[in-house]
């Protein structure tokens, strides 16, 4: 598991999220996992907490859970937090300027 560094942990404040969040608009649940600001599993004992959250993390990451987009010029992405992981993969040319803008609607807390 990623861990975050003694400097980000200072940065910022500890706020607790559920592990599986419900969409609002389906009623579908989904993980809300971050490989880099998930500590650990509440009410759980620390080394089985680590333990679940590599297997969650490693569970959803499988290649027929990943949609990699194959970026051309013009090309946007919208994507719905509550229910999507996101990474930046870092495959575009370091040369080359990319303009991006991010947007966050108020929304409900999370259940």
């Amino acid at each position: 598991m990623l861990t975050r560094t003694a400097e980000e942990k200072t940065e910022s404040m500890e706020v607790s999220h559920p592990l599986v969040r419900v969409h609002p608009p389906t009623g579908d649940r989904a993980l809300y996992l971050s490989s880099t600001r998930l500590d650990h599993i509440e009410g759980v004992d620390l080394a089985e907490s680590d333990v679940l959250v590599d297997e969650l993390f490693e569970h959803s990451i499988q290649d027929k859970f990943v949609y990699h987009h194959e970026w051309r010029v013009g090309d946007m992405l919208i994507w719905d937090n509550r229910c999507t992981m996101h990474h930046a993969n870092g495959d575009y040319p370091r040369d080359e300027s990319r303009l991006m803008h991010r947007i966050m609607i108020e929304g409900e807390t999370p259940v």
